[in-house]
């Protein structure tokens, strides 16, 4: 039960296909069936199935399998298409080849048997079968390249080796780097779980994929769903950030549009007519007004803000009943008119009005953000001038304890970055909008749409999440998947293709995905790599798989109690990075003046520490 690639012959003027294993899956015209054997064409098979289908996905008569002694039937056999992510995102660099961070689109082409991505800037994401290796280049089919990975993977989501970016003097890995589908039917696919926050309503044992993503889409409250192994249906109204991949059988599945569900926010404040300082998510952390009146708000749209006066007597005061404690990562945003100098966005009050986490307008129009450690650590502050004054800014802060990134946004754009390294963040507190107790420093403007969420956002998030308020006051956008409209290929090839042959264990489909070997051969490095000694890659173990016959129907439970998850693992902030050299083409250089040096000062010793 595993996945077979087009090999480009045809039998009976269907595909052949063929797995890593060296198993092939064919069509005999003369008795009209398709078979699984270890060799083309010859009587000697571990499966077989009565269809014409002119297409594998398209079989659905009964499999009969080998069992050692004769073909016995199991109808829960299916085969489905597998044909790759259509779009896949780099990600993980915050340093070097940044501009390489981005989605990469199938072009139809293929090389090696794998299809050849590209960006809208015109790189290309190909596979070399000279080095085993997938490129990133300007060129298809250079070994001059801007990154590299040595793995043998049919399609980039599968990558799973370290990656090696060029920095202009060499080549140095980055294990952080990711190829991650981008999106399915609608959905964002990645490997592990985001534990509770389940709908037990909609929950399903024994339903297929196709069900699991239908009774998620059409209830008002999911956001994502955990389809593991293949059969059990866990939706969600929440996903978070970096998922738990301690069950390798657990797969994630996020709406693309699931930021615009309320439910995804740990809070929210529109600060309009409508909601006035209440916390639109249902979570009970109301705010409570001094001091402010309604103003036009970023849209135009009347009562759509809250102005502040710029004194000590015009704020806003959150509680926090445990809901605004993000404890790790977390995401911060806001839409802000400045017509004052400096003062508080949103700023966690710690005991005995200690600094926590903050966001906050610095003098000479800086956005400025600290992550305060729940320890009392003070790390490094990011900041950028980028504030426009009497005008509307969508400003953000985002931390990921994942990778102890910290950055903060502004209009949908990351403006600045560091790699600060906090474990555990102070969130523990009540939040004050626009005043800080004993700072002199008030804001002064207005201010709209206050969000909070306990995930890093990405930037497509980010920018989806700017008329967050304005769909939430409308009701919000209904979240449907799209049809899905991929067509076969055809048999003289151009896009690559493949199906999955996957047994039904009870009435749920378990399909198991082998992992790619890579070719016994010296490996030839490209003439631009840092080492030019060849490298010996791994043998490849083929083996011919003996047919495996499956209990029939377990008994069915629709609603057994829920898996018990262990905790996510905290950010390592012994991680060991490599230290990179600068001089990448890609590098992003930033002016001085976007290093974080206006932090809020009113406890000088404290800030003085960078």
């Amino acid at each position: 039960m595993t996945s077979y690639i087009m090999t480009g012959e045809t039998r009976g003027g269907r595909p052949v296909y063929k797995s890593l294993a060296g198993d092939h899956l064919y069509y005999r015209q003369s008795d009209g069936r398709w078979y699984v054997g270890p060799n083309l064409g010859i009587n000697v098979v571990e499966m077989y199935v009565d269809d014409i289908s002119i297409y594998a996905e398209d079989i659905s008569g009964t499999w009969y399998l080998a069992n050692g002694t004769d073909f016995r039937p199991n109808s829960l056999i299916r085969v489905t298409c597998d044909c790759g992510c259509q779009t896949v995102r780099i990600s993980g660099s915050t340093s070097d080849q940044t501009d390489l961070m981005t989605t990469y689109t199938m072009t139809g082409e293929t090389r090696h048997d794998r299809p050849v991505y590209q960006t809208s800037r015109g790189d290309y994401l190909f596979y070399h079968q000279s080095y085993n290796s997938w490129h990133v280049g300007l060129r298809l089919g250079s070994n001059a390249v801007w990154m590299y990975v040595d793995d043998t993977s049919i399609y980039a989501e599968d990558i799973s080796g370290t990656w090696y970016l060029y920095n202009g003097t060499g080549f140095w890995p980055n294990s952080l780097i990711r190829v991650t589908c981008d999106f399915i039917n609608g959905y964002t696919v990645r490997q592990g779980d985001c534990p509770g926050n389940d709908i037990w309503s909609i929950y399903g044992d024994g339903v297929t994929l196709e069900t699991c993503a239908e009774r998620c889409s059409n209830h008002h409250d999911c956001v994502s769903f955990m389809f593991y192994d293949n059969r059990v249906c866990y939706p969600k109204t929440q996903t978070c950030a970096e998922t738990d991949k301690s069950n390798t059988r657990n797969v994630f599945y996020d709406k693309n549009t699931s930021i615009l569900n309320t439910a995804d926010a740990v809070g929210l404040w529109p600060l309009n007519s409508q909601y006035g300082s209440s916390d639109a998510t249902g979570n009970g952390n109301d705010g409570v007004a001094s001091g402010t009146q309604l103003a036009t708000g970023p849209n135009g749209d009347a009562n759509g803000a809250f102005l502040f006066s710029g004194r000590s007597s015009s704020y806003i005061d959150i509680p926090n009943n445990g809901r605004l404690d993000v404890q790790s990562s977390y995401t911060i945003l806001a839409h802000i008119y400045p017509t004052g100098e400096a003062g508080p966005i949103v700023n966690y009050v710690g005991s005995n009005n200690e600094w926590a986490v903050h966001l906050w307008q610095t003098p000479s129009g800086t956005l400025f953000m600290r992550t305060i450690g729940r320890d009392g650590h003070f790390s490094s502050g990011v900041g950028a001038d980028v504030l426009r004054p009497s005008d509307w800014n969508y400003v953000g802060g985002t931390y990921d304890s994942n990778t102890g990134m910290s950055s903060i946004w502004n209009d949908g754009e990351m403006v600045s970055q560091k790699q600060i390294g906090v474990s555990t963040v102070a969130t523990q507190y009540p939040i004050r909008v626009a005043v800080r107790e004993g700072d002199s420093r008030y804001f002064a403007g207005r201010i709209a749409c206050i969000q909070l969420y306990d995930y890093a956002m990405s930037q497509e998030q980010i920018v989806v999440a700017r008329d967050r308020c304005v769909d939430n006051a409308n009701g919000g956008p209904g979240n449907t998947i799209p049809p899905d409209d991929t067509e076969s290929s055809g048999l003289s090839g151009g896009v690559i293709a493949g199906i999955v042959i996957g047994v039904l264990v009870g009435v749920g489909l378990l399909v198991a995905r082998i992992h790619h070997c890579s070719t016994a051969s010296s490996q030839p490095t490209p003439a631009n790599r840092a080492n030019p000694t060849p490298q010996a890659v791994g043998t490849n173990n083929t083996v011919v798989h003996s047919p495996t016959v499956v209990s029939q129907n377990p008994s069915y439970n629709p609603y057994p109690p829920p898996p018990q998850y262990p905790p996510p693992p905290a950010y390592d902030t012994a991680l060991n990075m490599p230290t990179q050299p600068p001089g990448s083409l890609y590098s992003p250089s930033f002016p001085s003046s976007l290093d974080p040096a206006y932090p809020p000062p009113p406890e000088p010793f404290k800030y003085g520490v960078t």
